[in-house]
């Protein structure tokens, strides 16, 4: 995605955008909502870098449920 097509978006200047990008100006949470959900990557990837985007959660999810599933089964029976 191109700055202007990612400006453009969220309603904000092209060189707005570059100073947040290139951090000589402060970002609202709520600008930081918004390019998370344009940008389809987590709070987490764009404050420190962490990967976590919405396809890799829901299969971590799926995953804890199969091992909740698991051991509930276990639990129930032992034998």
């Amino acid at each position: 995605m191109t700055q202007e097509a990612l400006a453009g978006s969220l309603n904000i200047s092209i060189d707005h955008l570059s100073k947040i990008e290139h951090g000589k100006r402060g970002v609202s949470i709520d600008l930081l909502l918004d390019i998370s959900e344009a940008l389809d990557v987590s709070l987490d990837y764009l404050l420190k870098g962490t990967i976590h985007t919405s396809l890799q959660m829901k299969d971590l999810i799926g995953r804890m449920q199969e091992l909740h599933d698991q051991m509930a089964a276990i639990y129930e029976n032992p034998f």
